[in-house]
């Protein structure tokens, strides 16, 4: 895609890591008219109100995307286990009148589902990424290596009851209680060689999305005076590989 491409999208779909998505946002306004739908399949809940920012609310859609994917060391991505699903769905009543044609060739593929309630979906999988995210990068390991210790286990025990916390006082209507059980099921069901992403990036070297995961939790949890200790560890842990990362010490 270039500027020197003819025409408007009817759709967009933002899969950036979140430190890119400015510059996407930048890239795709050419293209974009007030019929466009976008959607996003960041990870976290943050990238909402850029987007509305940028676009009509109208235009971007509730998105997640739960697929295992890597890049490779010559940048190509590479898809890892044998599932991939997308979900979408409208967050506000009204939408362009493109929607219906948008959502009606978008049932025609199987690995995709709309949804009523999309930012629910979202707010999940927001849950189930902190966890994975914090808890491989933090011990710097997969998930079965940490499940074998009791400390290990006391502390994710823990970092799950504070997100579970922190999401309910953000959006009362996702219950802390649900949120933990299905936190905690999942953890245990995963396979053991799993590791989240995040932590794949770590390995690398890369960039992480620190910020736009645990940081914005950690930002609402001091703005809602509430004590997030295991969250406040896994994000010191985070802060100082991105600083050793860049080499940015005064």
């Amino acid at each position: 895609m270039t500027t020197a491409d003819v025409g408007a999208f009817d759709v967009v779909l933002m899969s950036t890591k979140s430190y890119h998505l400015h510059d996407a946002i930048e890239d795709v306004l050419p293209f974009v008219h007030s019929e466009t739908i976008v959607i996003p399949l960041l990870n976290g809940i943050q990238h909402l109100d850029v987007l509305d920012s940028a676009f009509s609310k109208t235009q971007v859609y509730g998105g997640v995307a739960f697929i295992e994917s890597t890049l490779s060391e010559d940048g190509h991505i590479l898809h890892q286990g044998a599932n991939a699903l997308m979900m979408y769905g409208r967050r506000t009543h009204s939408a362009p009148p493109s929607a219906t044609q948008v959502e009606k060739a978008l049932s025609s593929v199987s690995d995709i589902k709309s949804r009523e309630n999309i930012e629910s979906d979202m707010w999940q999988k927001y849950m189930l990424i902190t966890i994975l995210s914090g808890a491989t990068t933090l011990f710097h390991t997969d998930v079965g290596t940490i499940r074998t210790s009791t400390s290990a286990g006391s502390f994710i025990d823990r970092y799950i009851n504070e997100v579970a916390r922190l999401i309910e006082q953000i959006a009362p209507e996702m219950d802390a209680e649900r949120l933990q059980q299905k936190a905690k099921r999942q953890w245990q069901n995963l396979d053991a060689s799993f590791k989240a992403s995040m932590q794949k990036d770590k390995e690398k070297g890369q960039a992480v999305e620190y910020e736009h995961i645990q940081g914005y939790l950690l930002e609402k949890a001091k703005a809602y005076h509430l004590d997030a200790p295991a969250l406040q560890v896994v994000y010191a842990n985070l802060e100082l590989y991105e600083q050793i990362r860049k080499g940015d010490f005064q």
